[in-house]
């Protein structure tokens, strides 16, 4: 683990965190709530209630340092420049053209335009997935050498979800690990296209597969499903039952599985490991009520984002609650966990409502993976008077800056691969 002395610097405004809607409807909602109310910025303290003790959190105008208490990290290294307890919020700024770039192998704006088939022309590598968000739309492969394929002998690349609500199939871990394959669910199935060959496998795997995670060494799948997940191994077929369904599992776990949720039926939530087999390992509670009326997070199904792991770290998007910060308006926020204690690490606060533009909705900022063990991944979609303008961003958690990595197509899903320079 890299040295992560300064990671409690620049501390900016704090949002409390919420859940997101549930499987399959968060983008549809989003698409239907982008005008805002502007709101008037500028409060003085928060209060949260943790433990049924009332915690009062000093809020210091922009770019000012704050500290919101939580439970000490059992985080790898020591921070000795940290205080016991807390850790930093910074806040996302309003224009993000001006942010500096940082390098990485895909170029300053991804554009969908000519692209030849997979099966006649396949990559050693992929660096990016992407999908139009229109049912039929087909899937796109952006391979390290910067030219486009499409991905055939698949049909249509589109699921549906326990409503029988359809919805396009990629999601943000279809791309495995090493940028070989790409996994879709499916109605009834799974799709699995070998990106180094071009041929496609199908997997029969009855029911409303949402959306998919790899297992490590790409051996198989986690598919997640409303009611009730399962794995997939690839060389035998063989499905196997999880004792858990929903929508939280983490991208990018070095063994096993790793999910974040919360339970409907007590408070709290949970970052837990689970063995292949459907083995629970380990379990951490995550301390949201610090910074959330209910404490809890759900993660959206479907074709929206999912937490990633990059060793101990875990980053994640959650939604912020309105009834803690008055006055505020609504905004997404980006959390890192300790995956070895559950403590929150550090957090960015990407408002929805700034200035002449919309920012995020429900579900629109998801956490896209890491760019390298620093700084984590960040779809950012803004609207205003034409086309959504959407950003990959970079955030540093050891500095809390933020960069630009590049723009992507309007209305489109992507998956990221490995695209550190």
């Amino acid at each position: 683990m890299t040295d992560l002395r300064n990671l409690m610097r620049e501390a900016a405004e704090a949002l409390p965190i919420e859940q997101h809607t549930p499987a399959g409807h968060a983008w549809r909602d989003g698409e239907r709530r982008r005008v805002r109310a502007r709101v008037a910025s500028g409060i003085a303290a928060l209060a949260a209630v943790a433990a049924g003790t009332a915690v009062t959190l000093n809020v210091l105008p922009a770019g000012g340092p704050e500290r919101v208490a939580t439970p000490p990290s059992t985080f790898s290294e020591a921070l000795p420049s940290t205080p016991p307890g807390v850790f930093p919020v910074d806040r996302a700024p309003e224009i993000e053209a001006g942010l500096p770039r940082i390098p990485s192998v895909l170029p300053d704006r991804v554009v969908l335009g000519a692209a030849t088939k997979l099966s006649a022309d396949p990559t050693p590598r992929a660096v990016l997935l992407l999908q139009r968000q229109s049912i039929g739309s087909p899937v796109h492969v952006l391979g390290e050498d910067g030219r486009l394929r499409v991905i055939d002998g698949i049909g249509a690349a589109d699921t549906a979800d326990s409503e029988g609500n359809e919805t396009v199939a990629l999601g943000s871990a279809s791309l495995s690990p090493d940028g070989t394959m790409a996994a879709l669910p499916l109605r009834d199935g799974v799709a699995v296209a070998e990106l180094t060959t071009g041929t496609v496998r199908r997997f029969a795997v009855p029911g409303a597969n949402e959306r998919v995670a790899w297992l490590p060494q790409a051996a198989g799948l986690l598919i997640e499903r409303e009611e009730r997940s399962v794995t997939l191994d690839l060389a035998s077929g063989n499905v196997r039952d999880m004792p858990f369904g929903g929508f939280a599992a983490v991208q990018g776990s070095v063994e096993g599985i790793t999910r974040i949720a919360s339970a409907q039926d007590r408070p709290g939530t949970t970052l837990s490991s689970w063995s292949a087999a459907g083995e629970r390992l380990s379990e951490h509670a995550v301390p949201l009520k610090e910074v959330t009326t209910e404490g809890k997070v759900l993660l959206s199904g479907g074709n929206r984002g999912m937490g990633s792991r990059r060793g101990d770290l875990v980053a994640l998007t959650v939604r912020a609650d309105r009834a803690l910060w008055p006055g505020k308006g609504e905004a997404e926020v980006v959390v890192v966990v300790d995956a070895t204690s559950g403590s929150i690490i550090r957090a960015l606060v990407i408002p929805w409502d700034e200035g002449a533009t919309t920012r995020c909705g429900i579900g629109s900022c998801p956490v896209k993976g890491w760019l390298d063990r620093e700084n984590v991944l960040v779809e950012s979609t803004t609207y205003g008077a034409g086309e959504p303008v959407v950003r990959l961003l970079a955030w540093n958690v050891r500095s809390g800056g933020l960069s630009l990595v590049t723009e992507l197509p309007g209305r489109a899903v992507v998956s990221v691969g490995e695209i550190a320079r």
